[in-house]
């Protein structure tokens, strides 16, 4: 009876939840750091980093050593950089990879998340978005350059700027206009 049961969970599972596999991965956060850690709780979990000024993704960034292999593919001497939102909560990551490594990166994420949603080209760069999965999104972003070629993976949670403003325009209220429209 319990096998019975077992099975059925198995097979009932994908229907219940709206999560994918990019949501059940990174849903909560990234190797035991949640979306919406602090900074002291993140240097807790995450000492000997280095913390900055973030100009270009959030109010700060805290930048650690990490040479963990990621989908198979070699990362060493490289960084994960922890961005915080205006509200001093971790919001989003990026995972550093050698330049070198680019399209073994996006197969590795298009066999485990799908393909792509959309790419766009932002200065030096083209950046690739997947879909968003139960409030979280992944990118990569490469420089077009290969002499100095940049290569990293963004992770960004569902509290991250991008997601709440979305969020945030779903649950306001209509317009007097748009009210009378209707």
């Amino acid at each position: 009876m319990r096998h019975v049961a077992y099975v059925l969970m198995i097979f009932l599972t994908p229907i219940i939840s709206n999560a994918g596999a990019l949501s059940r991965q990174y849903g909560t956060g990234f190797e035991g750091v949640a979306w919406g850690d602090s900074l002291e709780d993140l240097v807790k979990k995450v000492p000997s980093g280095d913390h900055y000024f973030a100009y270009g993704g959030g109010q700060r960034e805290y930048s650690v050593l990490n040479e963990k292999e990621m989908f198979g593919l070699s990362r060493s001497h490289m960084r994960v950089y922890y961005f915080f939102d205006d509200s001093e909560s971790v919001m989003s990551i990026a995972l550093m990879f050698p330049y070198e490594e680019r399209m073994k990166l996006m197969g590795a994420l298009t066999l485990s998340y799908g393909p792509y949603q959309r790419m766009y080209t932002k200065g030096i760069s083209n950046i690739y978005v997947w879909p968003a999965d139960d409030g979280t999104t992944i990118t990569v972003q490469e420089t077009h350059d290969p002499a100095v070629g940049i290569l990293s993976m963004g992770i960004f949670g569902p509290n991250s700027a991008l997601l709440k403003k979305a969020s945030s325009d779903c649950n306001r209220p209509p317009s007097p206009q748009q009210a009378k429209s209707k």
